[in-house]
C-alpha cells in the first residue's frame, strides 16, 4: 500500500527523532511511504531545534516538504496537511508518539476495502468498547447522579491521533476544519460532525486487543511542568506554574 506521511510537529528534535525513528524505522516498514510533508510550528524550541527538526526529518526523506508558519496552531497545522492529501491514504502523525508492534499492512488494506475512512492505532488513552474494534464513542453512565460504568452512544469516535486515513476523506474535512480551533473539538460541532458521521473507523492492536502505541509527549510536558489545554476550542500549551 502506497500512503503519504503527514507530520505535525514543535521545536522538539529528541521526540521527533524517537518517533521517525520508531514509526518509519521499524512499525511501518510494510508501507511504501511516497511523500512526507511536515508542519512544524514556532513552538517549545529555538532555531536551533528548528534545524535540527529539519535534519531528522530530511534524513528519512530527502525531498520532504516542510511548512513553518509565523505563529503556531494545531488546528491550522492539521488544516494544511490534510488539505494536501491526493488520492492515496494519508498516514497522520504527531512528534510525541512511538509504536510498540508493527503495523500489519493487510489489516489495514482490508479495513479500508471494507469501506472504513480510517484506522486508528490503538493507544491506552482512547475511549473504547473492547468488544468491538469499531471505532464508537463511550460516555459514562449515571445511576442515581453517580457515575457507573460506560455506555455506547452510536457517536463516532474520531480525532488527531495517530492514524490512516482515506485521502480524499481527509481533504474534505480540512476544506471545512476552521484552523483558529482545536481539530477534535469543532469535530463534534456541524459541518464536520455530519463528516464524521458519514464514515466508519476501526481500532488496530496488537495481540489480544492491546494498545500498539504508546504517547511519549506526555512524559516530556510533565518533566518541564507544561499542560496542554483547550479554551474557547482551541489548544494551548501553559507553564503550570503561570
Amino acid at each position: 500500500m502506497e500512503i503519504d506521511l503527514k507530520i505535525v510537529a514543535t521545536r522538539r528534535p529528541d521526540l521527533l527523532g524517537r518517533t521517525l525513528d520508531s514509526l518509519i524505522g521499524t512499525h511501518l516498514k510494510e508501507f511504501t511511504i511516497r511523500s512526507a510533508a511536515m508542519n512544524l510550528d514556532p513552538a517549545f524550541g529555538d532555531e536551533a531545534d528548528a534545524d535540527a527538526c529539519r535534519t531528522t526529518l530530511r534524513q528519512h526523506f530527502p525531498d520532504a516538504v516542510i511548512h513553518e508558519p509565523a505563529t503556531a496552531s494545531f488546528g491550522g497545522a492539521v488544516k494544511r496537511l490534510w488539505a494536501e492529501a491526493g488520492a492515496r491514504p494519508i498516514f497522520h502523525l504527531e512528534d510525541d508518539w512511538v509504536a510498540l508492534a508493527p503495523f500489519p499492512l493487510a489489516y489495514v488494506e482490508k479495513a479500508f476495502a471494507d469501506g472504513y475512512g480510517a484506522v486508528t492505532p490503538l493507544s491506552e488513552h482512547h475511549n473504547w468498547d473492547r468488544g468491538s474494534l469499531d471505532a464508537i464513542r463511550l460516555k459514562r453512565r449515571r445511576i442515581m447522579g453517580f457515575r457507573f460504568g460506560k455506555i455506547r452512544t452510536g457517536t463516532h469516535d474520531f480525532g488527531t491521533s495517530p492514524r490512516f486515513i482515506q485521502g480524499p476523506l481527509a481533504k474534505r474535512m480540512a476544506e471545512m476544519m476552521d484552523p483558529d480551533l482545536d481539530p477534535e473539538k469543532q469535530m463534534e460541532f456541524r459541518p464536520l460532525s455530519e463528516v464524521v458521521e458519514s464514515f466508519r473507523s476501526v481500532y488496530l492492536t496488537r495481540a489480544r486487543r492491546q494498545p500498539i502505541i504508546e504517547d511519549i509527549g506526555r512524559e516530556w510536558r510533565d518533566a518541564r511542568g507544561i499542560v496542554k489545554k483547550t479554551v474557547n476550542a482551541k489548544s494551548i500549551w501553559i507553564e503550570e506554574s503561570k
